[in-house]
């Protein structure tokens, strides 16, 4: 008897497979896919190329050479697959400023999925995000619909780099743990150098690190101040 299984909703583009059910003593297999198509394997895959419904048949062979053979009439709906897309509110942000605002238009589908490229995901229709390191990042969209199908797209997103330098217009060295060194602070710059001059032109004070600063002392660790 010729008897077989398969997953009746196809996306367009995928494999169904399909799984023989006959008696042991089947020996030969023909299926007709209802396309075009045919098959002489037990348990065959076949890809559909346009939308529609199928009938499949099946004609076996036993052992002792007889035939039988059934069709199961629009077994197989092949199913469009849903249309992933989304503008963002922009393609090139500071690393001041990284917030990015994206704007899900896909057509048909269901449930969504946001991958930012850095181990960060969402399954809200429409994010907002803040990425936290300046490169870029490919965003990528994966939609589905209720069929489970998936279409998926991906867009740039440019973090840029942002030079920043701070100098502070005082400091109290007075000892007691409060704004008692004069510090500098910023970032992305290759080299860096702080000089202090006295009144009269004299060095008192240099430093080619960022963290390290004046403690408001001359060279003769006396303070200034006085």
């Amino acid at each position: 008897i010729p008897r077989f299984k398969l997953d009746p909703d196809i996306c367009l583009g995928d494999k169904v497979a399909i799984s023989s059910l006959s008696d042991s003593n089947i020996v030969e297999w023909y299926y007709d896919f209802g396309d075009g198509n045919f098959s002489n394997e037990q348990n065959p895959t076949h890809r559909y190329e346009y939308l529609s419904t199928f009938d499949v048949s099946l004609e076996v062979v036993s052992s002792e050479g007889c035939k039988n053979d059934t069709t199961m009439f629009s077994i197989v709906e092949t199913h469009s697959l849903p249309i992933a897309d989304f503008n963002q509110s922009a393609l090139f942000v500071s690393e001041l400023s990284p917030e990015v605002s994206f704007y899900n238009t896909s057509q048909a589908a269901t449930s969504f999925v946001w991958d930012f490229d850095n181990g960060d995901y969402s399954f809200e229709e429409s994010p907002t995000y803040s990425f936290s390191n300046p490169r870029i990042y490919n965003v990528e969209l994966t939609v589905s619909d209720n069929f489970g199908c998936i279409s998926k797209i991906a867009r740039a997103v440019h973090v840029n780099p942002e030079f920043t330098f701070y100098i502070p217009e005082a400091f109290t060295p007075d000892g007691d743990g409060l704004n008692d060194v004069f510090l500098a602070q910023g970032d992305r710059f290759s080299s860096y150098q702080m000089k202090v001059f006295d009144r009269w032109g004299g060095l008192v004070f240099t430093s080619n690190d960022i963290n390290y600063g004046w403690n408001g002392l001359d060279r003769n660790n006396n303070n200034m101040n006085n």
